[in-house]
């Protein structure tokens, strides 16, 4: 049956808390895209497939010269460098600062889906390291996997990651022979991607050795990584250990019958069957998503009464993600007081969703692939400041703010990532948002024409938290906020003229600069609100 579905009126309030959760912030566009449609409906078109988006090209000529890859050409099929000199780490490096740059670009023009959410979701699940990888091609790869099946069955999912080159050279599947069965991976698999760690995740080490055996034999296809097109694993039967695989009490006592030659290879298919039909597998999925997309606070109530008939769903549908996100999305308890506003937001949701949000232009002159690649790394490490380099987890766990009891979200703030937030949002709002090339400014003005009444100071604040906000504000902050633009003021006329002098003579540089003063100190103000932080 499921979580209880939602039954009450599905208005903006709700629609603008879905898509916050759903996507990197909600442009005026996307909201106003789903205007008198149903919950099924929106739930709908977020869930639809999407097309993986066109490679990266080689954006990153300004930063390095790679000798195999024309500026402007894409890069994702080329050879890997063989790295024998500090030229051909560069274009590694620069390669690196490509496909992250890229991903966040997708992000920042999103359409309203909840795919870049979720390959987010499973780079956090699965913890894998492009750097320490350090050949681009597989990284690509390895994101576009996430993609195309991540919304998709489980189990072809983890069967794909367990062979994924990216994830045989990560955590060591590409050394696991028959002679010295390599542990690192079949722990994982058991500890972090299938089982988890709760209590009753009672898997023993033998069964961690005996998942090790089973894999034997996979390793990557070296022929594919220095040669043009895309890197492959390959199943070695000469180094896969034959014998029967025997598990304990934990997973029925099952046996996984040994087998020769390629044969072999069908034996990870067994092993993965195997884990994902435990009932702890479907109970952990369900909690790991429960925790990013909802709350962070798993009670008994919600242990019983969510958890466990989300999980019933899982299994119902033959451990399909969509149908589990499907009935999450349009549950009861998704649009409940307790739950709106409850998360602190990711650097993603903080850098892209105000972007986004705000309606951030990008710079139209100059070279738009130097402009493109320095635009996009300067999110990247305005980010890695507040907590979140994309592409290097810290660890195979993901980021503690999803995982570590019991701060969880409260890690994303600490005194200098709160103050990096801050001053990327006093940046676009002041001098604009730096980049090698130029500063990126947040047209204010215009941002403020667009909204509904802006010639009245209670109606624009009130907009503002409509749209940032989840759980809006106190009357007094939304008084101090209004009193800003009234520059103390009595009545709402100070402001109303002083904007619609501004309208109709835009030319006349003190008309508009008493407008953009006031402005400038409201958004100053109303994005360092804690609040803001919220989603």
């Amino acid at each position: 049956m499921g979580p209880t579905q939602f039954n009450g009126s599905f208005g903006e309030s709700e629609l603008r808390h879905l898509l916050r959760r759903t996507m990197y912030g909600a442009t005026a566009a996307d909201v106003q895209s789903f205007e008198g449609q149903t919950l099924d409906q929106v739930v709908d078109t977020l869930l639809a497939d999407q097309a993986w988006p066109s490679p990266p090209v080689n954006n990153y000529a300004i930063e390095a010269v790679d000798p195999n890859v024309p500026k402007g050409e894409v890069w994702v099929d080329k050879a890997a460098l063989q790295n024998e000199n500090g030229e051909d780490q560069a274009i590694v490096d620069a390669r690196n600062g490509s496909l992250i740059g890229w991903l966040i670009k997708n992000m920042v023009s999103q359409q309203p889906t909840i795919h870049h959410k979720m390959t987010m979701f499973w780079h956090n699940h699965f913890g894998n390291s492009v750097g320490f990888v350090g050949v681009m091609k597989m990284s690509y790869q390895y994101f576009r996997t996430m993609w195309q099946m991540g919304l998709g069955d489980f189990n072809d999912l983890i069967k794909a990651i367990t062979i994924d080159p990216h994830m045989l050279l990560f955590l060591n599947g590409a050394a696991n022979i028959k002679e010295a069965p390599d542990e690192n991976f079949a722990r994982e698999l058991q500890e972090l991607y299938v089982i988890g760690k709760g209590p009753n995740a009672a898997f023993t080490e033998e069964d961690v050795q005996e998942a090790a055996r089973v894999l034997t034999g996979w390793s990557v296809d070296w022929d594919t990584v220095f040669i043009d097109g895309e890197a492959k694993s390959r199943f070695f039967d000469f180094q896969h250990e034959t014998r029967n695989k025997s598990f304990s009490s934990f997973y029925n006592n099952q046996v996984i019958q040994g087998k020769t030659g390629s044969a072999g290879a069908d034996e990870t298919d067994a092993l993965i069957k195997m884990m994902i039909k435990h009932p702890e597998c479907s109970r952990f999925i369900c909690r790991k998503l429960y925790r990013f997309f909802i709350h962070q606070d798993l009670t008994t109530e919600v242990e019983n009464n969510f958890i466990e008939p989300l999980a019933e769903v899982f299994i119902e549908n033959d451990y399909d993600i969509k149908a589990v996100l499907r009935a999450m999305l349009v549950s009861q308890h998704f649009y409940s007081d307790e739950v709106r506003g409850a998360l602190i937001k990711s650097p993603l949701d903080a850098m892209v969703g105000f972007w986004r949000m705000a309606e951030v232009a990008y710079p139209v002159d100059g070279d738009p692939l130097d402009e493109d690649y320095y635009t996009h790394l300067m999110m990247m490490f305005g980010m890695a400041d507040m907590g979140f380099l994309l592409g290097e987890p810290p660890s195979v766990s993901g980021w503690p703010a999803y995982h570590q009891f019991p701060s969880y979200d409260k890690l994303w703030l600490t005194t200098f990532s709160l103050i990096s937030r801050i001053l990327v949002t006093d940046a676009f709002v002041s001098d604009g948002f730096w980049t090698p090339l130029r500063r990126i400014p947040w047209d204010y003005l215009a941002y403020t024409t667009r909204l509904p009444d802006p010639g009245d100071p209670g109606q624009l604040v009130e907009d503002l938290v409509n749209i940032h906000l989840p759980q809006g504000l106190p009357s007094e902050t939304k008084t101090d906020l209004k009193n800003i633009l009234l520059s103390g003021q009595a009545t709402d006329s100070y402001w109303t003229n002083a904007w619609f002098d501004y309208v109709n003579d835009p030319g006349n540089e003190m008309k508009k600069e008493i407008v953009r003063s006031r402005l400038q100190f409201l958004y100053l103000s109303f994005f360092q609100l804690p609040e803001y932080q919220l989603f």
